[in-house]
């Protein structure tokens, strides 16, 4: 029900303005790739929308800044990309998820939302290498994909290899856990103080 979740969307934006991302994303994530027109449909309208955004960057930050967050608006070019090492998580995120789609049913709803946030995870990681708040986004699609991973482990049938399945993912992760704060040294500061 869109209206419901619309209301519990804008009641959590009461805690961060970025929640209010969610309701457009209400429509994206819902999208079924079912047919392969769809699916090229998609990929030619994320192109589309990446280049759009890398072009007009400054201009959509600008706009978007004065209209929802006037507190940051002399502040933009502090705002620095992230490491481009956080694109590895969304990418090994995305090949696991094409490599075992069989075990995804894109008839069911919820599949398919957890499905188009591994997307979306991806889409977001990459903007954020060029300006860094886009990373927060990626933070409402993350609980669909510690959905899906299970979802799939649970459905390979054969125990040994779901054994192997599920030891190599744990692994991968942890292993960029450690990898990622090793390497980046981030510095958190607030627009009233200095590096904290």
């Amino acid at each position: 029900n869109f209206l419901k979740y619309a209301i519990s969307i804008v009641i959590i934006a009461l805690f961060h303005k970025t929640a209010l991302i969610m309701i457009p994303l209400y429509f994206v994530l819902r999208y079924s790739l079912h047919s392969p027109i769809r699916r090229m449909r998609a990929f030619v309208l994320i192109l589309i929308v990446l280049s759009l955004i890398y072009i007009f960057l400054d201009q959509v930050l600008l706009f978007a800044t004065s209209i929802l967050y006037p507190e940051y608006s002399g502040y933009l070019k502090d705002f620095l990309g992230v490491s481009s090492l956080v694109v590895i998580r969304p990418i090994f995120i995305a090949l696991y998820i094409l490599f075992y789609v069989k075990y995804i049913n894109f008839k069911r709803i919820e599949e398919r939302v957890w499905f188009n946030s591994v997307i979306l995870l991806l889409i977001f990681t990459i903007l954020s290498v060029q300006f860094g708040p886009f990373q927060r986004f990626t933070y409402f699609l993350l609980p669909y994909i510690t959905l899906l991973i299970p979802l799939i482990a649970s459905r390979i049938v054969n125990k040994k290899e779901r054994f192997y399945h599920i030891a190599i993912v744990v692994t991968i992760m942890i292993s960029y856990v450690v990898l990622t704060n090793l390497s980046l040294t981030t510095d958190y500061s607030f627009i009233w103080q200095g590096n904290v």
